[in-house]
């Protein structure tokens, strides 16, 4: 059936309207109003003209990511600034302090090598228990005089050059080391718990590292006085020097048990203090001495001094 050309050019001019082709006047009309389909990728051609001019827009630019939590960011001027607001420095007189006590702990193994004071200075002593009352005799002349003490002090370069010729053989070149010889003479004849043994034979160990600590120490607290480096962990190494003495306490403790008995706690406290009060006619034969005190009292007030090393300057000192 064929149509009026007008016809056609109607509805060719009412489909320009709603996106149709134009009739050019050699086509047949249901080719004419026909709609030209906008291909383009995940859009319908029928879809509305928005969304097509939209997916235009959009199809030759990434699409930026949104974030979620953006309203609750505060802007770039407000945001707090994460830090501290003061600066550590190192207190040189405390540092002093630390270095001091640090050279006393190094100093009780020094005048024990070269065996200066060794009555104040000893680790292990076996003291004269000598009753009070016949401490003092009359001379010729009617004068009270003290009785020479009998004690036997011995420092810590005995335990420490008797551990080394035990191990390393060097009996020629190291001086003598009866207290040390005479433990290992226990733990290997007579003592039958190992852990005694072995304390009595390896304690000597615990009193190298406890030199190499506090030399290592003693250095950096020096170099505190100077320098603007922080230093730290003095507190940690007065520890680990506790631990060291406290080995080296045993040690000497164990010397004192039965050869057939095991380790027993309960005799440090008459290892102690045997020999500063002396008070009974007997008591255990070996003793700690003044300077085994001193390498277990003064790392406490080096971890006391190490917590006041540092303080807290503020950068609005510089303002």
């Amino acid at each position: 059936m064929n149509l009026n050309p007008d016809m056609g050019v109607c509805m060719a001019a009412k489909g320009k309207k709603n996106n149709l082709n134009t009739y050019n006047g050699n086509m047949s009309f249901p080719y004419a109003a026909l709609p030209t389909l906008r291909q383009q990728p995940g859009i319908s051609p029928y879809a509305p003209k928005q969304q097509l001019q939209r997916s235009k827009k959009s199809s030759g630019k990434k699409r930026k990511k949104v974030d979620p939590n953006r309203k609750y960011r505060l802007e770039k001027e407000k945001r707090i600034r994460k830090g501290r607001d003061y600066f550590f420095v190192m207190r040189k007189f405390v540092c002093f302090l630390v270095f001091i006590l640090f050279a006393v702990c190094l100093g009780v193994f020094a005048l024990g090598y070269l065996n200066i004071l060794p009555d104040y200075v000893s680790l292990f002593v076996e003291p004269d228990y000598t009753p009070k009352d016949e401490r003092f005799t009359e001379n010729e002349e009617g004068v009270l005089v003290k009785v020479e003490d009998k004690s036997a002090h011995y420092s810590a370069m005995d335990p420490i050059s008797g551990f080394i010729k035990k191990m390393f053989g060097m009996e020629n070149i190291l001086g003598p080391s009866q207290k040390y010889d005479s433990m290992v003479e226990k733990a290997e004849s007579g003592a039958t718990d190992m852990i005694t043994s072995m304390i009595l034979t390896y304690f000597p160990i615990a009193m190298v590292l406890y030199i190499l600590t506090a030399l290592i120490s003693m250095i950096k607290a020096f170099l505190a006085m100077f320098g603007k480096r922080i230093y730290r962990l003095f507190g940690l190494s007065a520890i680990w020097m506790i631990i060291f003495g406290a080995v080296t306490a045993i040690g000497g403790m164990a010397s004192n048990l039965p050869p057939e008995s095991a380790l027993n706690f309960g005799e440090l406290v008459p290892f102690l203090m045997s020999y500063l009060t002396r008070m009974t006619n007997a008591g255990p034969q070996t003793a700690a001495g003044f300077g085994l005190f001193a390498l277990l009292g003064v790392p406490v007030i080096i971890i006391i001094l190490s917590m006041f090393m540092k303080r807290k300057v503020p950068y609005s000192i510089f303002d």
